[in-house]
């Protein structure tokens, strides 16, 4: 015959529908981190036209080279600075060690 602690027992050991599984550490696959910043970014403008529309009218007169060259050189610009950060992130890790 079946006790009330024998049924929780159950109900503890078998997982039910409205259970969650516990998290992995590991993290998302490239593919997936791509496609989450392209929804943010498309979110992202669609909010700022909804918020200020006037904010896209500079670039109306912009070609799609001049936009396309603006874009790859603002990314090329905060990628140097990324690096020298990480120069002298690395360079003040290395002059704090003894010799």
């Amino acid at each position: 015959m079946k006790t009330e602690t024998d049924s929780s027992e159950m109900s503890e050991s078998t997982p039910n529908s409205r259970q969650r599984r516990p998290r992995s550490a590991k993290q998302p696959c490239q593919r997936c981190q791509v496609i989450r910043l392209f929804l943010i970014a498309a979110a992202g403008v669609g909010i700022l036209q909804l918020i200020a529309p006037g904010t896209f009218a500079i670039l109306q007169g912009l070609g799609p080279l001049t936009l396309s060259i603006c874009f790859v050189a603002g990314f090329g610009i905060i990628a140097i600075v990324k690096s020298v950060a990480e120069y002298l992130a690395t360079r003040a890790d290395d002059s704090d060690r003894p010799s």
